[in-house]
């Protein structure tokens, strides 16, 4: 026991000295800190921690890592918490095609439909300043989880990838924004009409009732509320990642 303890002591003390500290709800605490250094990505687990280590880069720097150590009780979810691997990508794709977006849209497709999993980022500091629930297509699974993705008209899937914000319309479900893919991935994406609109069947009451959001046809929606939120952004013509 003590020598279990020491060796964690060892650890803390470390990454004390390099990372910033937050202390989460359920008996967790996270550390991060970065480097402008090369690293072989890994992963350590043990039954009290894991330790995990991401690859990123950022304009005018070699590159860097981040850090996070979790001592874990149970598992849980952290809705706020974005993937610092999908922010450096973006960051990373912006600046290799000489962009100079302020905000980004990122959606994590690995979280289940009922916690928030669509994230408006900072780019310039890095801070997430909304997060809300999206939807995923009926073909990707009809539970909490988006299981399957597929580009294929008629697939009613979401499609992993980038996109560029498009044109604003009225239409079928409203005011709108067409979504227009740009990778393999997502070609089809305008074909498919994938779109960002709102939706009732996303709201947070409906989150909560159901454990789940709703279903749409391929189409990131969210709650009206949150559309009205996120307006402002899409008019910007913003990039939006969706990953897993």
């Amino acid at each position: 026991m003590y020598k279990k303890n020491n060796r964690i002591m060892i650890l803390l003390f470390i990454l004390f000295n390099l990372a910033s500290i937050n202390f989460c709800s359920g008996f967790t605490l996270e550390i991060e800190t970065r480097f402008v250094d090369h690293f072989e990505t890994g992963m350590k687990d043990s039954s009290q921690f894991t330790l995990r280590l991401d690859k990123c880069y950022r304009p005018g720097m070699t590159g860097y890592w981040l850090y996070s150590l979790n001592f874990k009780k149970q598992n849980i979810f952290f809705p706020e918490t974005v993937s610092a691997t999908a922010v450096c990508h973006v960051q990373r794709y912006l600046r290799d095609n000489n962009c100079d977006d302020i905000y980004a849209i990122l959606i994590d497709m690995s979280m289940p439909s009922d916690k928030k999993r669509l994230f408006i980022i900072r780019l310039p500091s890095e801070e997430v300043i909304y997060s809300t629930y999206t939807a995923h297509g009926r073909g990707s699974g009809r539970g909490r989880y988006a299981k399957v993705f597929s580009d294929k008209k008629g697939s009613l899937c979401t499609t992993l990838g980038r996109y560029r914000v498009g044109e604003n319309y009225t239409g079928t479900h409203g005011d709108s924004y067409k979504m227009i893919g740009l990778d393999e991935s997502n070609a089809n994406a305008e074909k498919r009409s994938i779109v960002i609109h709102s939706a009732w069947y996303v709201s947070e009451e409906f989150a909560r009732e159901n454990k789940r959001c709703g279903n749409s046809h391929g189409c990131p929606a969210v709650s009206e509320e949150a559309f009205k939120i996120l307006k402002p952004v899409l008019d910007q013509k913003v990039l939006i990642y969706i990953y897993k």
